[in-house]
């Protein structure tokens, strides 16, 4: 399996934003064939890092870019948008030569939704912005 990390926003709405987040992980899992790992799902549980201290954000995140480091892809998920931190992970990925590449799962995600899938994903494109700003947002971010 490749070694993928996954840009996502995960400030404002949290439980939507880690709710998208899982579902993100599952499509690296499922479609991609590839590990992700998610260092904002990981270092914002209770107890490790808060991220709305500044000083706890920068540190979790430089934290996820090192771990970042030995990834081949760094997977942008912008169906919720690109966050300022997922900017700085994008160019920390251009910076060392790393693929970026960009995914919209919202179809996939509907999709299993509709099947029937238990999994709690009804909440993951809530307040998401059109699609049509998530191509502008895509766009800006590759001239970033």
């Amino acid at each position: 399996m490749r070694l993928v990390t996954i840009e996502s926003p995960f400030m404002g709405d949290e439980p939507a934003n880690l709710c998208y987040l899982r579902w993100c992980m599952r499509f690296c899992l499922q479609e991609l064939d590839s590990a992700p790992y998610a260092s904002h799902a990981l270092y914002t549980q209770p107890g490790v890092l808060r991220d709305h201290v500044p000083e706890e954000r920068k540190l979790g995140m430089r934290a996820g870019f090192s771990w970042g480091a030995l990834a081949e892809e760094r997977a942008v998920f912008a169906d919720r948008g690109i966050s300022g931190g997922m900017i700085t992970g994008i160019k920390q990925a251009r910076g060392r030569g790393q693929v970026v590449r960009y995914y919209q799962i919202a179809e996939w995600i509907n999709a299993l939704i509709l099947a029937g899938e238990s999994h709690p994903g009804d909440i993951a494109l809530r307040g998401a912005p059109s699609p049509a700003e998530v191509e502008r947002m895509i766009a800006q971010a590759k001239g970033a």
